[in-house]
């Protein structure tokens, strides 16, 4: 006896009972009954089919009785409330994102002879603890516990003959691949991992900061994104790639230090990380893709590397306005400050920015703005007030009265038609008209 596809699609129901009479159902069967709140798998089933749950939004308890060998795709997908299920030693085989969204599962039992694992199964499953790998696991695909935050243990059951766990790390053996890992892990150093696959840490709350072995030689994409509570990483000498999005998302990352050997930085490698104050860069720059810091706001830490002349602009000013020890490239960002002088002082007009006018001073040392271009400043109708005390304030300390007179005397002349403009005077009335 079977039951066909989408027979109670979004109906009111509050409890399902497969009876052990039926052997088959259809896809989709349940989808969308945000009221069922129970639902029991008869004895007589063998596949609990593609998105049959899926958007149950109430459904807090299943029980299977019978001989289950496969979960299909998106069986659970999203049942929000689904606390706890049993999963019978039958189960050989999860299907992608079989369980996938269900916020508050607390605990899988994976079956015995579990032998494959879908992409995404158990991803945002944010109420998972720990998760045991049975022996007969031998096909754990990519992402299976991407998003999962708040996993604290991670295990692989002995006589497995292709994972092992090593203190909170799963691992292929034969490939030397730290295929999961979780905050409480700790990667091994003696040879054992010698890369760490795509997504491994991704997602996972609670890792501020991960101690990585010179044995590893290959970190790859997107390894540590969107781990938010990540303060500091250092990369092993020798990893000379930064792959695409390997920390993209890690909010709260305040210090990188990347070794010599690292050549390439990639697509997306540190995007949205906004809390970046430090990259201890090569000592030889790297090949770095152009979006590498993307949404990364104006930091002057990796200030070498911003493609666009105006963000590269606004860098240079956030940076003279705070803490002008937080990046160890201070000569680079002084040295462009002093070039573009007078671009970064019409930028502090836009909101009166009294701090950094005042840090662009403190870098210039014995280099002077020019009367024409003080005046020119002075001039101006916005900026406020403040910002114009500021520079008035530094016209008086800067030139002496003498000085202040003649520059006065020769503007005087030259109004007059006594006196010709040099064209150094001419080329920086013409800058600080630009600005204004």
């Amino acid at each position: 006896i079977g039951i066909g596809g989408e027979c109670f699609c979004e109906t009111s129901l509050k409890t399902v009972v497969i009876p052990d009479s039926v052997t088959y159902v259809g896809n989709c069967l349940f989808r969308e009954c945000i009221h069922i709140e129970r639902a029991v798998i008869g004895r007589s089933m063998t596949e609990i089919p593609n998105k049959m749950f899926e958007g149950c939004k109430s459904l807090e308890s299943v029980t299977v009785l019978g001989n289950v060998k496969v979960i299909g795709e998106r069986a659970f997908y999203y049942c929000d409330h689904l606390a706890d299920i049993s999963l019978p030693d039958s189960v050989s085989r999860i299907c992608e994102s079989a369980f996938e969204g269900c916020l508050a599962l607390r605990s899988v039992n994976l079956g015995q002879k579990l032998v494959s694992i879908g992409r995404h199964a158990f991803r945002g499953c944010k109420g998972i603890t720990g998760l045991i790998i049975p022996s007969a696991a031998d096909d754990i695909s990519s992402g299976i516990i991407f998003e999962c935050g708040n996993i604290e243990r991670l295990e692989v059951r002995e006589g497995n003959r292709r994972y092992h766990s090593y203190h909170n790390c799963i691992i292929d053996t034969e490939q030397k691949q730290l295929v999961y890992g979780c905050k409480n892990s700790v990667i091994p150093d003696d040879g054992s991992v010698t890369e760490i696959a795509r997504y491994a840490f991704s997602g996972t709350s609670g890792l501020t900061r991960i101690t990585i072995p010179d044995c590893i030689h290959t970190i790859d994409e997107g390894a540590f994104s969107l781990c938010p509570d990540l303060i500091e990483i250092t990369l092993p000498t020798g990893i000379n790639r930064v792959e695409e999005r390997l920390f993209a998302g890690c909010k709260s990352l305040t210090r990188v230090y990347l070794p010599d050997s690292v050549e390439y930085i990639g697509y997306f490698a540190f995007f949205y990380c906004q809390s970046i104050k430090y990259i201890r860069f090569p000592s030889r720059d790297p090949e770095c893709s152009y979006n590498a810091f993307d949404m990364c706001g104006r930091s002057a830490a990796y200030f070498r590397f911003i493609p666009d002349p105006e963000r590269k602009l606004r860098a240079a000013l956030d940076w003279l306005a705070g803490d002008r020890e937080e990046t160890d490239n201070a000569e680079e960002i002084i040295t462009y400050a002093k070039r573009n002088k007078l671009k970064l002082i019409g930028l502090t007009f836009e909101n009166s920015n009294v701090a950094a006018f005042d840090g662009l001073i403190k870098v210039l040392g014995s280099s002077k703005i020019a009367l024409e271009n003080i005046d020119g400043f002075l001039a101006r109708r916005d900026g406020g007030a403040e910002l114009k005390a500021a520079i008035m304030r530094y016209k008086m300390t800067v030139y002496s009265v003498e000085e202040q007179e003649k520059y006065e005397n020769r503007k005087t002349e030259i109004a007059l038609g006594i006196a010709e403009p040099t064209q150094a005077q001419l080329r920086r009335l013409f800058r600080c008209r630009e600005t204004d």
